[in-house]
Formats: structure tokens, C-alpha cells, sequence
């Protein structure tokens, strides 16, 4: 593989960790030597890096609150979405060259939202709305955008797809924990499985092939190719995975172990559990990754040394390369402790002791998520206390009405020491 040697220019960029239980880099590419990947600065705004060649950092401004969502349907041609602090939908996009600025779509969205496009002309954008239900902006090009209530119950962000022409798809973690697909010709079908938090789609020659977080933190695998659930492919994870295609029988999926590290899995192994490589290298969120074709792969991800990292491979090996920024938004946490009668091990000992009995925690830190099990919306209605929920994921709407309804309702506070 020849390395390419890119000299860097100095940017004073700080980039922030985006909100959610995914988090990190977005990433995507429309041809041979074309990169982008967009994180949010430490001053609120979106920012873009991207490579033609050599590397260029730019800001799209803007005030996003949740993760971006990007797609492209040709050369020339990118469609971001995020959030935004009034909690609508924004759009901004790169047309032969020139970025048109942020445009209100409207809305109100719960989480990160999903774009794809399945044709020129055409974008379908897939959110959970404030009433937990799925919600779909679409953009034709002879009509314009039009919303439409989807229903369903989510738990987590929808990952969006298009196996075809006319074929949309969002893929969701419900709130029986069960993989459900909407599909725009069939409607809503449930999958079965239990899984934790967003699944991470790839299309390959008309087929889907979805990737999700088991209950037991391992990664599982259903696709259309194959009939459903295919056989646990281990690993285990500590942040959803991210999965992309460059060919029509090969899968590849990124994801943060419970270790910290990247790690790598394909489906050329003889075995599943063949299929992993560590890629090394200490991380915060999930990695973003993108292939431009047969057999290029390139990973983005947050490193804790507060930097944005970059992985690329032609098939045999990986070369990393810093590209700078400043993460001020992570703090390494610090060394667990024991003593929590129960509770998970944290730096702060919280606990469900007796002899703390009525020690509320209503203001818990940004990295309580690092330590617990939290629910999609956990930072995003934080009305109340921190609770466990019967299924044993957190919330942070203890003592509220409704608190932990996805969840089998509310079981025990948590406590401080």
C-alpha cells in the first residue's frame, strides 16, 4: 500500500463530543480520493474536514445539539442534517462547490437524525420526534419537503437506507428492545432480537445488511441476503457499531470496544469470530468510517488525546495520521470505585446503599453515560433524578410521570455517596 504523506496546516479548531449515546465523527465519500467528515466545534458549530488530496478543515457554523447526518447522491453533492437548539431539523448543503447555508426544515426531534438518498433529486430523512414516535422529511426535487408521521415507538436514534430505486428503509431499536424496520412499500415489521441502542446499516446489490449492539454487548448481524439473524459475531462493545460495504460479499464494521480500542471485523474469515482485527489506539464514541471503493476503507475517530484521528487501508494494513483538533469537550474520567452495594463501579460511588437512602442525584456528570447503561433520551429530559429502569438501562426523568415507560417502568434511585 502506498502511504500517502499529507503535511497538515496548523487549525485552531476544539472539537466537542456530540450528544447522544453514539457520538463521533460522521463520515462519507462520493469517488476515488474524495473524503468528508463532520464533528461539532467547541464553539457550537459544525465543522467540516475533508481530503481532495490534501487535508482542509472548514467551519458550517450553525449551533447543532446532536450528531450530523450526511448524504450525497452524486460527485459534487452533499446533504447535511443535524438538530439544532430550537430542536428542529437544519439542512445545509454543498452543490457544485458552493454551500447554500442552514435552512429550517422544522420539527421536533429527539435525537440525531438519518438522511439517505436513493436517487438525484431525491433525500428522505429519518427522526425520532419529542413523542418518541418516527418521524420522515422528504425532499423531491419537483415538490420540495414534506413531513410525515411514521408512528412506532423508538428507543434510539433510526439508521436510515436505501437498497434501491423507490426503496426506503429505517432501521430501529424499539421499546421492547426488539430491531424493527420500516420499509415504504411494506410498512413496519418487527425482527426480533434484543439490542442496545442505534443499529448501523449497509447496502450491498439490493440487500441490507443491519448491525446492532446485542444485550450481551456483542455484536449480531441480520440481513435480507441471508434470512434474518445470522450467529453471534462476538466482540464486545462498548459504544453502537458502524458498518459500510465496498462490494457486493464484503462487510465491514467498525466499533469501540470495552477496552477502548478500535476494533475492526469483515466477513472474509472462514469463522465469524476469525473476522476481528484490533486496530489499537484509544477512543471516546463510535468510529466513523466510509470506502470508496474495492478495497479502501478509511476510519475517523476521537481519540482521548483530545485529537481527531484518521485510519485508511488498501487491503493489507492500516496507516493512522493525526488530523488535529483539540477534543475540550472529554475529560478522561477518573479510576473507578468499589463499594456501590450493586450499582455499576464509578468514580463518584453512587450507589444504591440504604445508609445513602434520599441522596438524589438530579445533576449527574457528562460522562455519567461511561459508567451506565443510559436510555436514548437520557440527556435529553432530564427532568427529574437518575433511576434504574426495570431493564436495567438509567434515567434521568426519576420521580416524572412516565419515567422508564419504554423500559418496564422505574425500579430503584440511584444514590450519592
Amino acid at each position: 500500500m502506498r502511504r500517502i504523506i499529507v503535511i497538515l496546516a496548523v487549525v485552531a479548531l476544539a472539537l466537542l463530543p456530540l450528544s447522544g449515546a453514539a457520538g463521533g465523527p460522521v463520515s462519507t465519500t462520493w469517488g476515488v480520493n474524495r473524503l468528508d467528515t463532520f464533528v461539532r466545534g467547541a464553539d457550537g458549530a459544525l465543522w467540516h474536514n475533508y481530503f481532495d488530496g490534501a487535508w482542509h478543515w472548514d467551519s458550517r457554523g450553525g449551533s447543532p445539539t446532536s450528531d450530523a447526518s450526511v448524504t450525497s447522491w452524486g460527485p459534487g453533492r452533499l446533504d447535511i442534517f443535524a438538530r439544532f437548539s430550537d430542536r428542529g431539523l437544519w439542512h445545509d448543503w454543498l452543490d457544485a462547490g458552493f454551500w447554500h447555508g442552514w435552512q429550517p426544515l422544522g420539527g421536533q426531534l429527539a435525537g440525531s437524525p438519518s438522511a439517505v438518498s436513493d436517487a438525484a433529486g431525491n433525500i428522505d430523512v429519518f427522526v425520532e420526534g419529542t413523542d418518541g414516535r418516527l418521524w420522515r422529511d422528504s425532499y423531491r426535487l419537483a415538490t420540495g419537503w414534506a413531513w410525515s408521521g411514521l408512528g412506532g415507538v423508538l428507543a434510539a436514534d433510526p439508521a436510515a437506507v436505501a437498497p434501491g430505486p423507490n426503496s426506503i428503509q429505517a432501521y430501529i431499536d424499539g421499546a421492547d428492545q426488539a430491531l424493527w424496520q420500516w420499509d415504504s412499500q411494506t410498512g413496519w415489521t418487527s425482527l426480533g432480537g434484543r439490542v442496545l441502542g442505534p443499529a448501523s446499516v449497509a447496502s450491498r446489490n439490493g440487500f441490507v445488511d443491519v448491525y446492532v449492539e446485542g444485550a450481551d454487548q456483542a455484536l449480531w448481524h441480520w440481513t435480507t441476503s441471508a434470512g434474518g439473524w445470522q450467529p453471534s459475531l462476538g466482540g464486545r462493545l462498548g459504544a453502537p457499531p458502524t458498518a459500510v460495504s465496498w462490494g457486493s460479499n464484503r462487510a465491514d464494521v467498525f466499533v469501540k470496544g470495552t477496552d477502548g480500542g478500535v476494533w475492526h471485523w469483515n466477513n472474509g474469515a472462514v469463522t465469524n469470530a476469525a473476522g476481528w482485527e484490533a486496530l489499537g489506539g484509544q477512543i471516546v464514541f463510535r468510529p466513523g468510517a466510509t470506502t470508496w471503493g474495492s478495497p479502501r476503507l478509511d476510519v475517523f475517530v476521537q481519540g482521548t488525546d483530545n485529537a481527531l484521528w484518521h485510519a485508511s487501508s488498501m487491503g493489507a494494513g492500516w496507516s493512522w495520521e493525526n488530523l488535529g483538533g483539540i477534543l475540550l469537550g472529554y475529560t478522561p474520567p477518573p479510576s473507578p470505585q468499589q463499594g456501590t452495594c450493586g450499582a455499576p463501579a464509578n468514580p463518584w460511588r453512587y450507589n444504591f446503599c440504604d445508609s445513602n437512602f434520599g441522596k438524589y442525584i438530579h445533576s449527574p456528570p457528562s460522562n455519567f453515560c461511561v459508567y451506565f447503561s443510559c436510555i436514548a433520551s437520557f440527556w435529553q429530559f432530564p427532568n427529574g433524578y437518575v433511576t434504574e429502569c426495570v431493564d436495567g438501562r438509567y434515567s434521568h426523568s426519576g420521580g416524572i410521570s412516565g419515567s422508564c415507560s419504554s423500559h418496564g417502568g422505574e425500579w430503584r434511585a440511584l444514590w450519592s455517596a
